[in-house]
């Protein structure tokens, strides 16, 4: 079986404190196709993970609390 993204939407996780990055981000992915889910901080991060099994996280490496 090939990856998820031929038989789905690839859902993307995209983590940034940055809130006009978050929409940046999801609006760039949404219009080809990505199914994108955003978290603000690393510890949400983590539940969404849980939560959403994504196929892809993005990871802003400097974050306040807990970074990437």
């Amino acid at each position: 079986m090939g990856p998820s993204w031929e038989n789905k939407q690839a859902k993307v996780l995209a983590v940034d404190a940055s809130r006009e990055n978050l929409e940046l981000i999801q609006a760039l992915l949404s219009v080809d196709g990505y199914q994108v889910i955003t978290a603000s901080n690393g510890a949400e991060a983590l539940v969404m993970v849980e939560k959403e099994s994504p196929d892809l996280i993005l990871v802003d490496a400097t974050m306040p609390k807990m970074d990437g």
